[in-house]
């Protein structure tokens, strides 16, 4: 990875996530001197989020990125929550996307 260079005197923040979406609501209310950098930029995949709570997950994509990037990051995490369900939050997910998975591969 090579050095990347604020625009304008301005700071590099990573945005630990590939989504666009996420990227312009950001870049609508951060200076414009702010250069956002995404994960697919620093050339990063998404680490493994393995944390209970949405929260949980957020850090640790946020803490990964700056740990791998060098630079200061910031990382959000959401998703469908079922109250009636008896799981905790993210495992519902979980839960989804190996189903998913398996349904995918018959």
């Amino acid at each position: 990875m090579s050095p990347i260079e604020p625009r304008n005197d301005g700071h590099i923040l990573v945005v630990a996530t590939s989504n666009e979406g996420k990227l312009r609501e950001l870049s609508a209310i951060l200076p414009p001197s702010t250069s956002l950098l995404t994960l697919r930029d620093i050339e990063l995949d998404s680490p493994e989020e393995t944390g209970r709570t949405f929260l949980d997950n957020a850090m640790l994509k946020a803490q990964y990125a700056s740990e791998m990037s060098g630079y200061p990051a910031i990382a959000d995490d959401s998703g469908l929550t079922v109250d009636t369900l008896d799981a905790d939050r993210v495992s519902i997910r979980r839960c989804l996307q190996a189903r998913t998975r398996v349904m995918m591969r018959q």
